[in-house]
């Protein structure tokens, strides 16, 4: 993220800045590719979550948005993030919509998560797997949702 261009026009989103650097690169990746971006993050001051765990959550949240955008018609490319940090909660959520024709495959095995669509499964579809791995460390909680077309990742960790 640090060696992006972008992270040059860093934009102030909250109080965090490895939030701010995430988004601002994120946020290109979504101009890029014609995608609407809304947010809402109400996040005063520096997290008490690792750098490491900061990124994971956000990067990976959006990267997974930004590849199912991808698949749809620049008309209805849209992206809503929402966070915010109150009464030691930290609360994630990322709404994309899905094509009519979508093929989120849940594995059973893995407990209702969802795995890669995508050929080479060997260096893809560890995202889901690295959010879930810091959310359970943090005793916090993750689920993903499909409901009307969308598709939702919520997660609560308490800090």
């Amino acid at each position: 993220l640090l060696d992006s261009m972008t992270v040059i026009r860093n934009l102030h989103y909250c109080g965090d800045s490895t939030i701010n650097a995430v988004l601002t690169v994120k946020a290109s990746a979504m101009e890029e590719f014609g995608i609407k971006f809304f947010y809402k993050l109400d996040i005063p001051t520096e997290l008490s979550l690792s750098k490491t765990a900061i990124c994971t959550l956000f990067a990976n949240a959006l990267d997974n948005a930004i590849e199912a955008c991808k698949q749809l018609p620049k008309e209805t490319r849209l992206i809503t993030l929402e966070s915010r940090m109150q009464k030691g909660m930290f609360v994630l959520s990322v709404k994309n919509p899905l094509s009519k024709d979508s093929t989120l495959i849940q594995d059973n095995k893995q407990k209702g998560m969802f795995v890669t669509t995508k050929a080479d499964v060997k260096n893809h579809g560890i995202g889901l797997k690295s959010m879930e791995d810091v959310v359970r460390q943090k005793e916090g909680k993750m689920e993903l949702h499909v409901q009307n077309g969308e598709f939702e990742l919520f997660l609560f960790i308490y800090i």
